[in-house]
C-alpha cells in the first residue's frame, strides 16, 4: 500500500502522461499549452494521431517533389496544347475511376491504400526512369513520354489524396475531425514545404528527375506503413467489406459502383451543393494556373538554353509552394481549430472566395508574376488550411458508401469536370484572342459564384450538424 501511495504521489507530482504504460513520457504544462493552442485532446494523440499526421506528411511530400516537374513538362508543351492536355487528363479520370471503384468493392477497406499507392509506386517508377533516359538522349520520342509523365502524375495525385481523407474519415467520427483535421493539414504543408525547399537541390545537385521519382516513391511506401498503423488505434473502425461478405458499399458488377456514385452527388440538396462547389472552385484553381503559365511564359520565355529555362521555372514554382506551404501551416495549426467554433462552417467556406476577390484586385491594376503569385498563394493557402479541412471534416459523419464511393468520383471525375470546363474556356479565348483583363474578370465573376454556393454549403452542413445529435450523415 505504501509502494502504491508513493507511485500515485510520483505519478502525480510529474502530471499527465501521453499515451500510456511506463514508456510514456510525462505531457507537463508544456504539452497542455500546445494541446490548447492546437485544440487537440489527450485522447487524440493516444488514438494515434502522430500516425495520421505522418502519413499526411509523407503522402504530400512525395507529390509535391515530381509536381513542379509536372508544371516545367506543361508549360513546355504550350499553352494552345493545354487545354487538348484537360481533355486527355479527364477522360483518364474517368477511366481510372471505374478501376478504382471495382478495387473498393472488392478489397477490404484497410487495403484500398496500400494496394492504390504501391501500384501508384511501380507505375511512377517505370514512367519516371523512362522520361530520364529520353531526357540524356538514351531512348528517343522524349515529348510522348514527357506528356505520359504528366498525365500520369497529375491523375496518380488526385487518387492518392482522396484516398488518404477517406481512410481519415472512415477512423475518425465528427467530432475527432474538427479537432484534428487541422493538424492534419499542417502536417501535410510541412511536407509540402519541405519537398519544395529540398526538390529543386535534389534535381540540380543530384542527377535530376529519376532522384525526385525515387524519393517521392520512398515516401510514399512511408505514408502507406503509418496510416496502417493508425488504424490498428483508437475507435474501431468502419466495419470491413469485401465481396464474400456483403458489405453496406459492396454492390455487384463494375459499372454499378460508379453508376451508384453518380446517383449519390444528386441524392441530396447538400450532395448536389457539395458538387456545385467542387466544378466552381477547380474552375478558379485551373483559371488561376492558366493566367499564371501565361504571366511566366511570358517573364521567362522559351530559348535555346532548354535546361536553364527548365531549372529556372522548376525553382520559381517551388518558391511559390514553399511560401504557400509556411502560411498554411501556421493558419492550420493556429486558426483551424478555433475558426470553426468562432466562424462556423459557412465562415471558415466563405473565406476562400471572399480573399481571392481581394486578391484579383492588384492583379487587375497591375499584371506581374509578383500579383499573380499573390492570387495563387491567396487561393492556395486559404484552401489547404481553411477550405479543405473544413470539406473533408464533413465527410466523417458520413458512411463509408460516400467515403469510399462518392467521395473518390466527386475528387477525381467532377474535379477533373471542372478543369475541363475551364480549359474548354480557356481554349475559346486563345481562339477569339480574348484580352488577358476580361479573362481574369471572368474569374471575379466565378468566385462571387462560389460566394453564393459556399454560403448555401455552410448553412446546409450547419443544419445537418444541429440536426444530427448521433449516427451518420448519409
Amino acid at each position: 500500500c505504501e509502494r502504491l501511495s508513493s507511485t500515485r504521489t510520483e505519478h502525480a507530482r510529474l502530471g499527465p502522461r501521453f499515451g500510456s504504460g511506463d514508456s510514456s513520457l510525462p505531457e507537463g504544462q508544456m504539452g497542455e499549452s500546445w494541446r490548447s493552442v492546437c485544440a487537440v485532446e489527450r485522447a487524440d494523440l493516444d488514438n494515434g494521431l502522430l500516425y495520421s499526421c505522418g502519413g499526411a506528411f509523407f503522402l504530400v511530400g512525395s507529390y509535391y517533389y515530381v509536381q513542379p516537374l509536372c508544371d516545367v513538362i506543361a508549360l513546355s508543351l504550350g499553352l494552345k496544347n493545354l487545354p487538348l492536355v484537360s481533355v486527355v487528363n479527364v477522360l483518364l479520370v474517368g477511366l481510372v475511376n471505374w478501376v478504382y471503384a471495382a478495387m473498393v468493392h472488392t478489397v477490404p477497406i484497410r487495403q484500398v491504400m496500400p494496394t492504390l499507392n504501391r501500384t501508384v509506386q511501380c507505375g511512377l517508377c517505370l514512367i519516371g526512369a523512362l522520361y530520364e533516359l529520353c531526357r540524356r538522349g538514351v531512348l528517343p520520342h522524349e515529348r510522348p513520354v514527357s506528356i505520359c509523365l504528366y498525365l500520369f502524375v497529375s491523375v496518380y495525385g488526385l487518387f492518392i489524396m482522396t484516398t488518404f481523407w477517406a481512410r481519415m474519415a472512415s477512423v475518425h467520427t465528427s467530432e475527432e475531425a474538427k479537432r484534428v483535421y487541422g493538424m492534419l493539414g499542417a502536417a501535410a504543408q510541412i511536407g509540402q514545404m519541405l519537398a519544395s525547399a529540398s526538390g529543386p537541390f535534389l534535381h540540380e545537385a543530384l542527377g535530376g528527375s529519376i532522384v525526385l521519382v525515387l524519393v517521392s516513391s520512398v515516401l510514399m511506401e512511408a505514408a502507406t506503413q503509418l496510416v496502417s498503423l493508425r488504424a490498428t488505434r483508437g475507435r474501431k473502425e468502419v466495419e470491413e467489406h469485401s465481396r464474400d461478405h456483403g458489405s453496406e458499399v459492396a454492390t455487384s458488377g463494375v459499372s454499378t459502383p460508379k453508376c451508384h456514385g453518380l446517383k449519390l452527388l444528386i441524392s441530396t440538396q447538400f450532395m448536389r451543393q457539395v458538387t456545385l462547389n467542387t466544378l466552381l472552385t477547380t474552375y478558379l484553381t485551373l483559371g488561376i494556373w492558366y493566367e499564371k503559365a501565361a504571366i511566366i511564359t511570358d517573364a521567362i520565355p522559351d530559348n535555346d538554353n532548354g535546361s536553364g529555362v527548365e531549372q529556372a521555372r522548376y525553382q520559381l514554382f517551388a518558391s511559390i509552394n514553399l511560401f504557400v506551404s509556411v502560411c498554411t501551416v501556421i493558419i492550420q495549426l493556429v486558426v483551424f481549430p478555433h475558426a470553426l467554433r468562432g466562424i462556423g462552417v459557412t465562415g471558415a467556406l466563405l473565406v476562400l472566395p471572399s480573399s481571392l476577390l481581394a486578391s484579383f484586385i492588384p492583379l487587375l491594376i497591375r499584371p506581374s508574376v509578383y500579383t499573380i503569385a499573390l492570387v495563387d498563394a491567396a487561393r492556395r493557402v486559404i484552401h489547404f488550411a481553411l477550405n479543405k479541412p473544413t470539406k473533408e471534416g464533413l465527410y466523417a459523419a458520413m458512411s463509408p458508401e460516400v467515403q469510399f464511393v462518392a467521395k473518390p468520383l466527386l475528387d477525381t471525375f467532377v474535379y477533373r469536370g471542372g478543369y475541363l470546363l475551364c480549359s474548354g474556356v480557356f481554349a475559346v479565348e486563345l481562339q477569339w484572342q480574348v484580352a488577358p483583363g476580361v479573362r481574369r474578370a471572368l474569374l471575379v465573376a466565378v468566385s462571387l459564384a462560389l460566394c453564393g454556393n459556399s454560403y448555401v454549403l455552410g448553412q446546409l452542413a450547419e443544419r445537418e450538424g444541429a440536426d444530427r445529435s448521433q449516427g451518420r450523415l448519409f
